[in-house]
C-alpha cells in the first residue's frame, strides 16, 4: 500500500476525531473534561499522516515487506473504523443500557459526598446532587417536604413500577460511556403510565417517604411533568 494512501487513512481518522469535537458528540462518548486529550491526539494524528506522506516506498527485504503489510492491515482497519463511525452516527446511552447496568436509586459509586454537590439549594439539585444528598443522609424522613425540579428519561421498564410511578434517570460518567452508571429518583405521578419510555421529562414537586421494594426511600412527589427535547448534554459528571 502507497504511503500516500496511509496517509490518507490517519488524516481521515485525524478528521473525524476533530468533526466529533466541534459538533459536541464527543461528549457522547468521554468526560468533557479529557476532551482536550483527544484534541492533542487528533495533532498527533496528522503530524504522523504528515511523516507518511514525506515517505518515498523504498526496495528492501522480507523484514521491510512484513512490515509494510502490517501498516496496509493497520490502514484497512482504520478506514474500516471510520467507514463504520460515519454510517452510525454517535447517540447518548440510553434506556437498553440503563436496563443492562440497571439504575441506582442510592448511591452511584464514583460521586462523593464533597461539599460541591451538599452545597447546593435545592432548586439547582439535579438527580447525581440528591443521590449524593441521600447517600451522605440515609434516613428518608430528612427530605421530607423539600421542592426538586429535576430533569431525565422516563425509566419504568419493569414490573417494579405500577402505574403511578417511574424512574426519572440521568447517566452519570466519570471517565467516558465505559463507566457510565444510570442514576435515578423514584417519581409518583398519575401521569406515570402514559409516558414514553425513554423519553426526556422535567419533573418539579416534593419529596415525601415511600416505599420501594420493601425499603424506605424519598419519593418525589410530582406537581408537574413536562415533556422536554432531551438536553445537549445528556449525561452528568461527578
Amino acid at each position: 500500500m502507497k504511503p500516500s494512501v496511509k496517509a490518507l487513512a490517519i488524516a481521515l481518522l485525524a478528521l473525524h476525531l476533530l468533526r466529533l469535537i466541534v459538533d459536541g458528540s464527543l461528549l457522547f462518548y468521554i468526560n468533557g473534561r479529557f476532551a482536550w486529550l483527544t484534541f492533542l491526539a487528533v495533532l498527533g494524528l496528522l503530524a504522523v499522516s504528515a511523516g507518511f506522506l514525506g515517505r518515498r516506498d523504498s526496495p528492501g527485504g522480507h523484514s521491510h515487506e512484513r512490515h509494510n503489510r502490517g501498516a496496509s492491515m493497520g490502514a484497512i482497519m482504520i478506514l474500516a473504523v471510520v467507514l463504520l463511525a460515519t454510517l452510525m452516527p454517535a447517540a447518548p446511552l440510553g434506556i437498553d443500557t440503563a436496563a443492562a447496568r440497571g439504575v441506582s436509586l442510592e448511591t452511584v459509586p464514583s460521586a462523593s459526598t464533597g461539599n460541591s454537590f451538599l452545597a447546593k439549594s435545592d432548586g439547582d439539585k439535579n438527580i447525581l446532587d440528591w443521590i449524593v444528598a441521600f447517600s451522605a443522609n440515609q434516613n428518608p424522613d430528612s427530605f421530607s417536604g423539600r421542592e426538586a425540579r429535576v430533569m431525565g428519561f422516563v425509566y419504568r421498564k419493569d414490573d417494579r413500577f405500577d402505574q403511578r410511578t417511574f424512574l426519572v434517570s440521568r447517566f452519570v460518567i466519570t471517565c467516558c460511556v465505559a463507566d457510565a452508571t444510570a442514576a435515578g429518583l423514584l417519581v409518583r405521578s398519575p401521569e406515570a403510565a402514559g409516558l414514553a419510555e425513554d423519553s426526556w421529562v422535567e419533573v418539579a414537586g416534593r419529596f415525601e417517604v415511600g416505599e420501594f421494594q420493601g425499603k424506605s426511600i424519598p419519593v418525589l412527589n410530582a406537581d408537574t411533568v413536562t415533556p422536554i427535547p432531551q438536553p445537549a448534554q445528556p449525561y452528568l459528571y461527578p
